[in-house]
């Protein structure tokens, strides 16, 4: 049964792929100028129009072009300033002139290369291989710094010194291109830094703080008694305001401290790295962590659940061995911390997924 070709009384056209083989080479032997011999396997033999040269072509729409068409030029014809102006011009530069052809000596071999200068309608100079003018558009790199800057950054002596004032800097050299280095200082605190002129904040954006004034940070910060502390994560936070709430002095609480490294044995890839506890409360070490970084939850990024574990584990035992007294809290949903121990065995994991889940049943 052969199928309808129409639909509502209009012809439908059928893509060319559907067509065999001669009215595929009919149609693109037009477009690209060949003519379909025979298929040979998984090629197929063709002539050229222009020379009748035969080649073999995998593709009849895309075909490999004649080596007629591809224009051949004499590397020895190449050779003075001249004969290069004329080439590059006859394949559509015209606004370069080479002004002087070097020969070189490279590697250790010795062999000569060449180079070429050029200069463009604006006068700059800069060297290129031929090469680049043949293959694609090319054109003066500081011309094309120049019209980005126009078109992208606009920023004249001007402009530059007003956005650097709004965003707290002050200008120290001069600079034109977008690759050009901007050297600043901020007039908060004098220190000088280093800029590429194309990274600079556009107006939506902030500038980012001195690395002398902050060289680190943190996620959560917290000033109590004149004491800064500087945390990571939210949970680490919640936990030192807990502490707080229960009557602990900031001087008796010390953040991540130097005594406490420990090393181990990472149990995956077996290197030697080092473990260091969150918090010191007088002479306890504690390590504060929530289920997902625990290993237990669902939401880690940094690794699979099993890994996770494990490596807390190694710590867990790591951290024991050598400070003695070593505590861990696991934090819930409901913002509650709870004393764990030995929490990679099945009964003590089951625990905290309860605890978890006990706001989400008073909600109910």
């Amino acid at each position: 049964m052969s199928k309808d070709l129409t639909c509502r009384g209009t012809e439908r056209i059928r893509p060319a792929y559907q067509f065999g083989v001669e009215a595929r080479a009919l149609k693109f032997g037009r477009m690209y100028d060949y003519e379909f011999i025979r298929k040979d396997g998984k090629y197929f033999l063709v002539s050229c129009v222009k020379c009748g040269n035969h080649r073999t072509i995998k593709r009849l729409n895309t075909p490999t072009k004649c080596a007629c068409s591809v224009k051949k030029v004499n590397p020895t014809f190449l050779s003075t300033c001249e004969s290069i102006t004329d080439y590059v011009r006859s394949i559509g530069h015209v606004a370069v002139e080479c002004t002087q052809v070097e020969t070189i000596k490279t590697g250790k071999s010795g062999a000569d290369k060449k180079v070429l200068y050029w200069k463009c309608a604006n006068g700059h100079l800069f060297t290129a291989n031929i090469g680049k003018f043949r293959t694609w558009v090319y054109s003066c790199p500081e011309c094309r710094d120049l019209e980005n800057l126009s078109n992208r950054r606009a920023y004249s002596s001007d402009t530059l010194k007003e956005r650097c004032a709004e965003l707290g800097i002050r200008p120290i050299n001069k600079v034109v291109a977008l690759r050009d280095i901007l050297e600043f200082e901020y007039i908060s605190c004098g220190h000088r830094s280093r800029l590429q002129l194309g990274g600079l904040p556009k107006k939506s954006s902030r500038m980012r703080p001195c690395r002398t004034c902050y060289p680190r940070r943190g996620q959560c910060e917290l000033t109590v008694c004149n004491k800064h502390f500087r945390l990571r994560s939210k949970t680490e936070l919640m936990f030192l305001e807990k502490l707080l709430e229960l009557g602990y002095s900031p001087d008796e609480i010390a953040y991540e401290p130097a005594d406490g490294r420990v090393e181990y044995a990472h149990p995956v890839s077996g290197s030697l790295r080092t473990y260091q506890p969150d918090f010191k409360v007088r002479n306890t070490y504690i390590e504060v962590k929530d289920l997902n970084s625990l290993g237990i939850g669902h939401g880690y990024l940094y690794g699979s659940n099993h890994q996770v574990l494990l490596e807390n584990r190694t710590k867990n035992l790591a951290a024991k061995k050598a400070l003695g007294k070593f505590k861990t809290f696991c934090m819930t949903r409901r913002g509650e911390f709870y004393l764990t121990d030995m929490y990679w065995t099945d009964l003590e994991r089951q625990r905290l997924r309860d605890l978890n889940r006990m706001r989400s049943r008073s909600a109910a």
